[in-house]
Parts: structure tokens; C-alpha cells; sequence
């Protein structure tokens, strides 16, 4: 089948502009049920093919349907259209979840989740797979955010000095600042900063 998808990539466009790749993407999958599923490297370019035609509805079907073989380059294709687009596009970044938690990528499925602003669901998945607090704190490295980091140490009780020290050192000056009001305001900020040893690093916090 992979040999017949190359040909059909090979032609050009029909009436109405639809191009015959898809259509045969779309046929193949009508047939899902009554043969088999395609392998990977054929379920990447029908995804490929339908996201070209912009029907991510189709491809949200065949997933739920079990219609492909779920693979990391399937994933890796929303997720370049969802650091394409200028605003959230929600439906990319579901999809993009859907075949990160089917192949068990929980690194990624954390990410999409807090990309698409679900931090606490991104938390709770974190602790459900038991991933730990070293890629909680890579996960504010990679997607900083003010909410992200004082749930860090509000919620899940992190220590504030490897927060801290996580903003720092990758120059989110601005959320370092915010994260230390907030904290303020939601607890005794000066009891909580003499009692962690971690926080000796930082020379210049006042006290």
C-alpha cells in the first residue's frame, strides 16, 4: 500500500482542488473495519494528507476509531501546527495529546497539556505517571509561566529554592519577581525563605 501512496502523491490536483492523495487516504480508511489497520508509516501520510486538507475532524474519527497506527511522527505533525498558529488552536493540541498519551509518551503528554493552559490537569498527570518533580521543574523550564511556578510550590510543594533557581537560570527574570509576590500574598513568604537552606544561592533577595 506504502508503493500505491507514493504514486497517488505523485498526482496533482482534481476538481475542487481536493487532492487525490487524500481521497485515497480516506477510502483506505472506509476499509479499516473489513481488512486492517494501516502501518505507521501509511497512517502518517493519510494524517499528513487530511491536515493538508485541513480536516482535522476526519482525523480526530479515525483515531477514535482506531483506524491508524498511532506513532510519535503522527504527534510531532500537530505539533509544528500548533507552534505555527498565532492563537490557541485547541483542536491540534487534542489531537497532539490523544496519540502522545496512546503511545505512552508522558514527557509530551504533559507538555500539550500545559501548552494548551490545563496546568493542573498537567500536574495531576505528572503524579498519576509518577514522573516526579525533576520534570515538573523541566516542564517550567520549557513553558514558564507565574501560574505554573507557584502551583509548583503552592500545590505540589516543591522547594521554592529549585523554583526559584529553575527561573533563574534560564532568564525568566519577570515570572521570578511575580512568583515571589505571589507567594507573598498567599503565605508567610519571609518564614518559608529562612527555613529552606536551597535559597543561600541567591544573594539578592531581601528579607
Amino acid at each position: 500500500t506504502m508503493s500505491t501512496i507514493e504514486e497517488f502523491k505523485t498526482l496533482s490536483q482534481g476538481e475542487g482542488g481536493v487532492s487525490p492523495l487524500f481521497v485515497f487516504c480516506d477510502i483506505l480508511m472506509e476499509t479499516v473495519p473489513q481488512y486492517s489497520v494501516p502501518a505507521a508509516d501509511q497512517s502518517f501520510e493519510c494524517v499528513s494528507a487530511a491536515l493538508m486538507e485541513n480536516r482535522l475532524d476526519l482525523i480526530a474519527q479515525w483515531i477514535a476509531n482506531q483506524y491508524l497506527t498511532l506513532c510519535r511522527p503522527i504527534a510531532d505533525v500537530f505539533v509544528v501546527k500548533l507552534s505555527m498558529s498565532a492563537r490557541c488552536d485547541c483542536e491540534s493540541g487534542t489531537l497532539a495529546l490523544a496519540v502522545f498519551r496512546n503511545i505512552k509518551d508522558h514527557d509530551m503528554s504533559i507538555h500539550c497539556l500545559a501548552r494548551q493552559g490545563a496546568l493542573y490537569r498537567a500536574i495531576h498527570y505528572a503524579k498519576t505517571h509518577q514522573l516526579g518533580s525533576n520534570k515538573l521543574l523541566c516542564l517550567l523550564k520549557d513553558i514558564p509561566s507565574t501560574d505554573l511556578a507557584a502551583l509548583l510550590v503552592l500545590e505540589e510543594g516543591l522547594n521554592i529554592g529549585e523554583v526559584l533557581s529553575c527561573l533563574q537560570e534560564n532568564h525568566n527574570d519577570n515570572i521570578f519577581i511575580s512568583l515571589l509576590k505571589v507567594l507573598d500574598e498567599s503565605c508567610d513568604l519571609k518564614g518559608v525563605l529562612l527555613n529552606d537552606s536551597s535559597l543561600k544561592r541567591f544573594n539578592g533577595l531581601s528579607l
